[in-house]
């Protein structure tokens, strides 16, 4: 995020962890946090997660996640502040070459525009066959908004650290796009920690040459095929509107399709917006 709005992190592995966005940090990694890649080639879909998989969890177990680990291992990672990249090489697991770009606004005298709460991610991709190919990426994010949070036990190396509590009563989600912008927008009605009041935003947009796709809101704790098997046939979504499924665990995603001819390079735009105006601490 923007100078003093907090951050999270993709780590190394491609997960999405370390949030610090309301002045009390969690080290949890949701895989529901996740940038996802379909690839449709000739006769060959093929559809991954880019992050590996947490160890010992089993949610969204109805994902690739065995392409993940292989397609996560080969990943060549970057940074140069205020930018952080994956590159992920041509392999049977991902037949299109990807870059994953992650940046913050940081423009020196400019402190609007550089403490804006917002990730914009750049996904480029790049058709390195002589035939034509159609791609999307997937852009999944959990819905924070109405957890709780929890100190971790004194005297143990999670005292200053907390947890999540996912209680997802009550948590709301919806589509909201205009002429130029599509987006997944995720709050709450009445939650109790004010550390977790606000939204979280799932953004792109609409250009030329772009499909389109969403869902505003699935369980990211049963298996999620209810979108899977949706992006992993035709890189689409269900584009279902539904405002919550009443589980503890929610999340929303966004995808965009494209064609690429032999040889062409396109980038993607997906940003993460979020607003948690409270500063509670030590509660």
């Amino acid at each position: 995020g923007g100078i003093g709005t907090g951050s999270w992190a993709r780590n190394l592995d491609g997960q999405m962890t370390r949030f610090n966005i309301s002045a009390a940090p969690v080290d949890e990694v949701l895989p529901e946090g996740q940038i996802s890649v379909f690839v449709h080639a000739g006769d060959k879909k093929v559809a991954t997660p880019l992050g590996k998989y947490p160890a010992g969890d089993n949610r969204l177990s109805g994902w690739n996640w065995k392409a993940a680990d292989s397609v996560s291992k080969s990943a060549h990672y970057h940074g140069l502040f205020p930018y952080s990249w994956w590159e992920y090489p041509v392999s049977n697991d991902l037949p299109v070459q990807v870059t994953v770009k992650q940046f913050s606004p940081f423009i020196p005298g400019d402190t609007n525009e550089s403490t804006l709460p917002v990730v914009l991610q750049q996904v480029e991709f790049y058709n390195p066959t002589n035939s034509p190919m159609d791609v999307s990426v997937m852009v999944s994010m959990p819905n924070l908004i109405g957890w709780q949070m929890k100190l971790g036990q004194l005297g143990t190396l999670r005292e200053e650290q907390y947890d999540f509590i996912k209680t997802g009563q009550g948590q709301v989600q919806t589509l909201q796009q205009d002429t130029n912008h599509l987006g997944v927008v995720m709050s709450a009605d009445n939650p109790q920690d004010k550390r977790l009041v606000g939204q979280i935003a799932l953004v792109t947009e609409k250009q030329p040459g772009l499909t389109l796709s969403y869902q505003t809101v699935f369980s990211a704790a049963g298996t999620g095929e209810e979108i899977w098997s949706s992006f992993a046939q035709t890189g689409d979504l269900p584009n279902g509107t539904g405002r919550t499924v009443g589980a503890d665990e929610q999340a929303g995603a966004i995808a965009v399709r494209i064609s690429l001819a032999p040889g062409e390079h396109r980038m993607v735009p997906i940003a993460i917006s979020y607003d948690l105006p409270y500063d509670v601490r030590n509660e």
